[in-house]
């Protein structure tokens, strides 16, 4: 019997690496799904107040989805190009200049 590389990927054990990357992998079209879920929310909150014909809500949906895709291509060829720890970093550095954890006495 003969066990090629598919059949051993398939049967691999299910590790705390596969946990970590199936969690992180998941993250992208969750914030995919929050952004456009708000700019429905947004675009009939503000169709009675800007008078917004039907073609212009649909340009700002479309704009929506245009920009996660843009976002995503630019955002794949600049982690390509400049290295993928870079990005990582990034995306895990604190951005508030208050400290990360227990905070002072006041």
């Amino acid at each position: 019997m003969t066990v090629n590389a598919a059949s051993r990927l398939d049967d691999a054990p299910l590790s705390r690496f596969h946990k970590k990357l199936a969690l992180y992998s998941s993250g992208g079209p969750f914030l995919d799904g929050y952004v456009l879920s708000i700019i429905g929310v947004a675009v009939t909150q503000i169709t009675p107040q800007l008078d917004l014909s039907d073609s212009a809500q649909g340009l700002i949906g479309a704009s929506a989805l245009i920009g996660i895709f843009l976002g995503a291509f630019v955002g794949g060829w600049l982690t390509e190009t400049s290295g993928m720890a870079l990005h990582e970093a990034a995306a895990l550095t604190p951005r508030s200049d208050k400290p990360v954890g227990r905070p002072a006495n006041v």
